[in-house]
C-alpha cells in the first residue's frame, strides 16, 4: 500500500482542526496564488484583502476538500472566487470596458460618471458565468485559455460567453438615454474596446 503524501497528511491534519498544518498548506502555494489574485483585483491592497478572504474561506471549507485535485489547484479557485467577489463590490469599474477612446470623444465628467454607473449595473445583471468570464478577461487580463481552464469549458465557449456578455452590457448602456443623464451622443458612442486590450488573445 502506497504511503500518503506529505500534502495528504497535512490535509488530513487540517481537516481535524490543525491550524499549523493548514498554515503549511497555504504557505506551500501562496507565492503561486498571489499573481492571479493581483491581476484580477488590480492593486496590492485589494489583492491582500482577497487573499485573506480566500484563506479564511479555505479554512472554513477544508473539511469538504476531497483531494480530487491538488490542494494548490483548489486554493487557486477559492482565492480567484474571493477576488471576483471583491471586484463585484467595487465602484471603480473602468469605462474602458465598454467605451473605446472615451477621452478622445470629448465626454464631460458627468457623462463619464453616469456611464460608469450604467456599466456597473449592467455587469452586475449578467448571468454568473458571463460576468465571471468578463471580469477575468477585462479586469484580470486572463487569456481565453486561462478562463477556459478556470471555468472548466472549451475556449470557444469562453469566446461565446464574452461576446454575449459584451453585447448585453453595451445594449444596456445604450438604452440609458438622456433622461437618465447620459446624452444621446454618449449613448451612441458606446461599444466595447477591442479584444486583447488587457491580456493575451489566446
Amino acid at each position: 500500500m502506497t504511503a500518503p503524501s506529505e500534502e495528504a497528511v497535512l490535509i488530513a491534519c487540517a481537516q481535524r482542526g490543525d491550524a499549523q498544518a493548514f498554515g503549511q498548506l497555504v504557505e506551500s502555494c501562496r507565492a503561486r496564488l498571489w499573481p492571479p489574485v493581483l491581476r484580477v483585483t488590480g492593486n496590492p491592497h485589494d489583492a491582500a484583502d482577497a487573499m485573506q478572504d480566500g484563506i479564511v474561506s479555505m479554512w472554513l471549507n477544508i473539511g469538504s476538500f476531497r483531494g480530487e485535485a491538488r490542494f494548490g489547484t483548489w486554493a487557486h479557485r477559492v482565492v480567484i472566487n474571493a477576488s471576483l467577489a471583491l471586484v463585484r463590490q467595487r465602484h471603480d469599474i473602468p469605462c474602458e470596458w465598454v467605451c473605446a477612446d472615451v477621452t478622445a470623444q470629448g465626454w464631460d465628467l458627468a457623462e463619464m460618471v453616469v456611464l460608469r454607473d450604467e456599466v456597473k449595473r449592467a455587469v452586475t445583471a449578467l448571468p454568473d458565468q458571463f460576468r465571471e468570464a468578463l471580469v477575468l478577461r477585462e479586469y484580470g487580463g486572463f487569456s481565453y485559455a486561462e478562463i477556459a481552464r478556470y471555468q472548466g469549458v472549451e475556449v470557444q465557449t469562453v469566446r461565446s460567453r464574452l461576446h454575449r456578455a459584451r453585447a448585453a452590457v453595451a445594449a444596456t448602456v445604450t438604452r440609458a438615454e438622456s433622461g437618465e443623464g447620459l446624452s444621446l451622443r454618449a449613448a451612441e458612442g458606446v461599444r466595447f474596446a477591442s479584444l486583447g486590450r488587457r491580456g493575451s488573445p489566446r
